[in-house]
Order: C-alpha cells, then sequence, then structure tokens
C-alpha cells in the first residue's frame, strides 16, 4: 500500500489493526473525537442531566468503527 506515509510502513504492518491505522492514523481520530464533542456539547442543552449526553474518547470510537465493521461482515455471511 502506497499511500500518505510511504511503501515502508505498510510493508512493517504485520495485522490488521496495523495496516486499518495506516487509512485512519490516531490524528484523524482525534479530529473525529473532537468534532464529535463539539456537537454533543451543542446538543447537551436539550437534556435535564448533563451525564445523559458525555463526551466520547478515542477508544470509544475505535469501539465503534469495529461494531459497525462486525456489522458489515456478519450481513455479508448471513
Amino acid at each position: 500500500v502506497l499511500g500518505v506515509f510511504g511503501l515502508g510502513c505498510a510493508k512493517d504492518s504485520k495485522s490488521i489493526v496495523d495496516c486499518w491505522s495506516l487509512f485512519f492514523p490516531d490524528s484523524v481520530i482525534e479530529k473525529i473525537v473532537n468534532c464529535t464533542n463539539i456537537y454533543l456539547a451543542k446538543i447537551r442543552i436539550n437534556y435535564q442531566r448533563e451525564k445523559d449526553v458525555l463526551d466520547t474518547n478515542i477508544i470509544e470510537i475505535k469501539a465503534l468503527f469495529g461494531l459497525l465493521y462486525l456489522a458489515g461482515y456478519l450481513r455479508i455471511i448471513i
């Protein structure tokens, strides 16, 4: 995979997660987290309790992506 990071990074990738990280580095995930948290701050006023709309983080966004991939995979094999 020759891309933004060059061929060396792709050659060093040993797992599916390593390959996925070439396309979605932590800097991209952090941008998604920041934009999501900005949106959450805007809608938080619509809720009575502040704890109903908590900020997200990188771990939660990566877990969401994993679930979306899994849902897509299961839809294909069923």
